[in-house]
């Protein structure tokens, strides 16, 4: 504990944004959980959705930002919560509101000082859990957990439980726990039903691709779903300042200090509407498919059997294969050379893997394993996917990928209905029903 509280202090003390020295107001008490919401142009009537099902023991970070000083309508969202709610105090560019539903809400404005475009959502999302992490440590949060969401999603009354359940065992089969990551469900908007489900499709088919070859990164990088240990969150001096792929960063790294747990229940709903808040991610992704595909509401596999959005399952075999035994790569002697995959080979070349596992070779097996498990990482791991698509096997569409080793075993009820497929798939990835 005394290493935790440590570690943890040295973070706030030296990598923590400024807005993290803070206090809540006395009269608020000791809350339960805490809930990070970056806000980017976002409107207070549907954000006050998100949180509707939670009780009032809670405190609801929001971080109202922008990359242009002053958004009309980032800052009329912060206009509206000032004005709907009670204000019990103010510090700096942070207000303590409660809601008339009892909400209590601690409102960071990073709109009047926008926030650097190169940092965008990763530098809302840091503000936000750093001061999670100064409240946790400070004993004025219970959950020694950071919850994390966005503003399109709609959170399950029961939202805190599995988590609760999760950490009061850990570690979990002698692993402990960095990070855990919930189940969802995109809602399409009107006409974008069949570019929805094709996306959220692609992302569980990645994660079965990975999961089938034994990666230990097979889990969803989603933002809105992600749940972070305090102390690792500190060990790994907190979200990456991005302005996309922050969360996928991030985990990437939390893998590496502990085991990032898929948790079968409760099931976030995510909106699927167009977005261009960010660089990359859901919003633009269903947009491109949708845009550039024209296939509109139609929910049959016809017309979206037409484009290639899915990784050859052959590189998760390749994948699979290297994981197995990553030390067999890095012998030069022709013979064995011969009888290996040439392919894979041709990567290791790329990265010098060869010269780099020799210098590790001595190593006691522990050490290495741990060398192996950090060096292939999730981000490596899909640097090497993406190099045998380059270079051998170009993406697939629907119907072949369904008859994917991993794929094709799962009982999928229609298999010419994207919604019934993603469903499947889905539950494949958390083990849940609808």
């Amino acid at each position: 504990m005394r290493s935790t509280n440590k570690l943890i202090s040295k973070y706030l003390e030296i990598y923590s944004e400024a807005e993290s020295n803070t206090q809540l107001p006395p009269f608020w008490g000791v809350l339960s959980h805490c809930l990070v919401i970056p806000a980017y142009r976002e409107s207070w009537l549907e954000l006050q959705k998100v949180w509707s099902k939670l009780s009032d023991d809670l405190l609801i970070i929001l971080v109202a930002n922008s990359p242009d000083q002053n958004n009309p309508t980032t800052q009329k969202m912060i206009t509206q919560a000032r004005h709907a709610s009670n204000s019990n105090s103010s510090h700096g560019n942070i207000d303590y509101l409660t809601t008339p539903c009892g909400k209590k809400i601690l409102l960071v404005d990073r709109c009047s000082r926008p926030i650097p475009v190169r940092q965008g959502v990763g530098m809302a999302r840091k503000i936000g859990a750093d001061i999670a992490l100064r409240l946790i440590h400070n004993k004025q949060i219970k959950s020694a957990c950071i919850f994390n969401t966005d503003a399109d999603v709609i959170l399950p009354a029961d939202y805190f439980t599995a988590g609760d359940k999760l950490l009061a065992h850990n570690p979990v089969n002698g692993q402990p726990i960095a990070a855990f990551v919930y189940p969802f469900l995109h809602q399409p908007a009107p006409q974008t039903e069949a570019a929805c489900y094709l996306y959220e499709i692609s992302l569980c088919y990645y994660v079965l691709g990975l999961r089938y070859a034994a990666s230990p990164y097979a889990f969803s990088n989603v933002g809105s779903t992600i749940a972070i240990n305090a102390s690792n969150y500190a060990m790994v001096r907190g979200f990456p300042k991005r302005t996309a792929g922050e969360d996928f960063y991030l985990l990437n790294k939390l893998a590496k200090t502990g085991k990032i747990h898929t948790l079968e229940t409760p099931v976030i709903h995510i909106s699927g509407r167009f977005s261009d808040r960010v660089g990359f991610g859901t919003g633009l992704g269903i947009e491109k498919i949708h845009n550039n595909n024209n296939i509109g509401n139609n929910n049959n596999i016809r017309d979206s059997n037409q484009i290639p959005l899915f990784y050859n399952p052959v590189i998760f075999d390749l994948l699979k294969e290297f994981l197995a035994d990553p030390t067999a790569y890095a012998d030069t002697d022709s013979a064995n050379k011969q009888a290996q995959n040439p392919k894979i080979h041709a990567w290791c070349d790329s990265v010098g893997l060869a010269a780099l596992i020799k210098t590790r070779r001595n190593q006691r097996t522990t050490v290495f394993a741990k060398f192996i498990h950090d060096w292939m990482d999730g981000f490596r791991t899909m640097k090497f996917i993406h190099y045998m698509q380059d270079n051998y096997y170009q993406k697939i569409q629907l119907t072949p990928m369904l008859k994917a080793d991993f794929i094709s075993h799962l009982r999928i009820e229609n298999k010419t209905d994207l919604k019934t497929i993603r469903n499947n798939i889905q539950q494949a990835v958390f083990a849940t029903k609808h």
